[in-house]
């Protein structure tokens, strides 16, 4: 097991594609995300309509990519994960908490870094 290591590398893959992205780590995030322009890429279930992502500023979710396997730092998490699609988003990806928490990420604030508490990641179930 290696312990705290620190994130150089995310990687996205759906069943089509794989892609390295820079990835925001947003511990006030509550979903993870990607930018429109990562989601042509990968491909993606586009919105009938679009929904406001983000509280009195602009922000439209317009799709979302159903099971991405997610990487990093070379440790593959343990599921499939969901992201929103956010139309103009400054960042490739947003890791939010639904990422971070079950697989213990953590923020070195020292470094200003995230980094893996266990690798390869374990998800507990309570």
């Amino acid at each position: 097991m290696m312990a705290r290591q620190i994130v150089d590398e995310v990687v996205l893959c759906t069943k089509e594609r794989c892609k390295k992205v820079e990835a925001l780590f947003d511990t006030g995030a509550v979903h993870s995300y990607v930018s429109d322009k990562v989601a042509e890429e990968l491909g993606y279930e586009r919105y009938k309509t679009p929904r406001l992502a983000v509280e009195k500023r602009e922000g439209e979710e317009i799709g979302e990519i159903p099971g991405v396997r997610v990487t990093i730092a070379g440790c593959e998490m343990l599921h499939s994960h969901t992201f929103g699609v956010l139309r103009g988003l400054r960042h490739e990806a947003v890791i939010g908490m639904d990422i971070m928490e079950p697989y213990q990420i953590r923020i070195d604030h020292e470094k200003g870094k995230p980094y893996l508490e266990k690798c390869p990641p374990e998800v507990e179930l309570v």
